[in-house]
């Protein structure tokens, strides 16, 4: 999609049932995780191609990429396990058991710890990435799904099944934000004030992270279901999975802009630098 002219291009085939997306910080390859054939695609951002298809574990869900682009990790919703893949050689590595049911990743901004959502188990699992192991496993609310990581190491966590999000410091839980609503992807600015929430009441709860306040709904279409800042932290994407399109706000106003049509039940999104 090209954010400039809000227009969608050609549809470009991967593996089936593609979930989340992630950018290389280079902007030249983006991986997406198939659900449905248990698979990596990376495409080229050159010429819109499909240039590997790495096998991962089973119901492939998310992908996270460290800040140095040289690691993209992906959970694996049907076993259990998060997974690394080499990006220099699109090769995947060990996989390393976490949680029930693992959903949504985020990726620390200094790239030592990945976290991720077990929705089975009601736990959050951080993960070490320079040993590749499970360093913590934080009980949190219900059906844990969005991820999002600030600069301080603070977590959040979205429970689906418990219409809250979950903040998570050196400590354990230090706060239960209530939403009113069932939450499901999240994202953080860039600066770490603003957490954007997409809720099942019909859009995005946008968090005040230094008091934890919840400002109005923004609404937007209908399935709110994923969220991406642009880099300067000015607007915010936000993925409609029921009304299969996206649309931007605007951080300073709350402002929504036009709908772009994009394919059917559109599930993640990232954006290219």
């Amino acid at each position: 999609m090209d954010r400039a002219n809000g227009t969608a291009g050609p549809v470009i085939p991967v593996g089936s049932g593609p979930d989340g997306v992630v950018v290389t910080p280079n902007g030249a390859e983006v991986y997406v995780a198939n659900n449905n054939s248990n698979t990596v695609s990376v495409i080229s951002t050159a010429d819109n191609k499909v240039i590997a298809t790495i096998p991962v574990g089973s119901v492939a869900a998310d992908p996270a990429v460290t800040p140095d682009g040289t690691t993209v990790w992906v959970s694996n919703f049907g076993d259990g396990t998060v997974q690394p893949i080499d990006v220099a050689t699109h090769t995947a590595g060990t996989p390393i058991k976490v949680g029930a049911n693992p959903e949504r990743l985020a990726m620390s901004p200094d790239g030592k710890d990945l976290w991720v959502a077990n929705q089975g188990s009601g736990t959050a699992s951080e993960i070490d990435t320079a040993s590749r192991a499970v360093v913590r496993q934080v009980a949190v609310g219900a059906q844990p799904f969005g991820v999002a990581v600030g600069a301080h190491g603070t977590a959040y966590i979205g429970n689906a099944g418990g219409n809250s999000v979950s903040v998570i410091d050196a400590t354990g839980v230090a706060a239960t934000i209530a939403l009113g609503s069932s939450p499901a992807g999240i994202s953080l600015s860039p600066d770490g004030s603003r957490l954007y929430v997409t809720a099942a009441s019909g859009g995005v709860l946008p968090v005040n992270t230094a008091t934890n306040a919840v400002g109005p709904l923004i609404a937007t279409g209908a399935g709110p279901y994923a969220a991406a800042f642009t880099s300067d932290g000015a607007t915010a994407w936000i993925v409609d999975s029921g009304s299969n399109d996206v649309r931007p706000i605007t951080v300073a106003t709350g402002a929504v802009g036009p709908a772009v049509t994009v394919g059917t039940v559109p599930d993640g999104i990232a954006l290219t630098p």
